[in-house]
């Protein structure tokens, strides 16, 4: 038996090399598309976790506040209305640790009502770029004197 020596028709090159090309370039469109979503999720959830930071440090600010001065519920200035939130908003920029504006927080204060003795306040912290913004809130109170007392049954001596 006697076998002809085939050669593949003319333009079965080109189609293989097409076929393979298209095949390799959905891969890579593919992978790219997976690296720039990774990272467009990382930038989101970095911005949200930095305002939650800002939105920290204006409690963090009030909480200074208080503690210079007692029963300034307004930051220094004249009182207007009582909101629902309080008084405010006090809105400051924060900046980071590179001395760039990083974002601004609102804060909002709600003095002790009734036989209450806790402050409330409400800080809306907002990243530099477009983020929704975080808000947290905190009742801050004076501790009382039974934060220092010390229970036991028996003599107790304190040098």
């Amino acid at each position: 038996m006697k076998f002809k020596n085939s050669t593949p028709p003319p333009g079965i090159t080109f189609i293989q090399i097409l076929f393979t090309s298209t095949i390799l370039l959905a891969i890579c469109v593919s992978v790219a598309s997976i690296v720039f979503n990774t990272l467009s999720f990382a930038t989101r959830t970095q911005r949200q976790v930095n305002a939650t930071y800002i939105a920290e440090a204006g409690i963090n600010y009030y909480l200074w506040h208080l503690s210079h001065n007692v029963n300034d519920y307004c930051d220094g200035k004249a009182c207007g209305s009582l909101g629902a939130d309080g008084y405010g908003p006090f809105t400051y920029d924060y900046t980071g640790p590179d001395g760039r504006v990083a974002g601004s927080y609102s804060v909002y204060v709600k003095p002790p009502s009734g036989a209450g003795a806790s402050v409330t306040v409400k800080s809306v912290g907002t990243a530099k770029g477009g983020t929704a913004p975080r808000i947290l809130q905190a009742s801050i109170a004076i501790p009382s004197f039974a934060q220092y007392a010390i229970l036991t049954n028996t003599e107790i001596w304190i040098g």
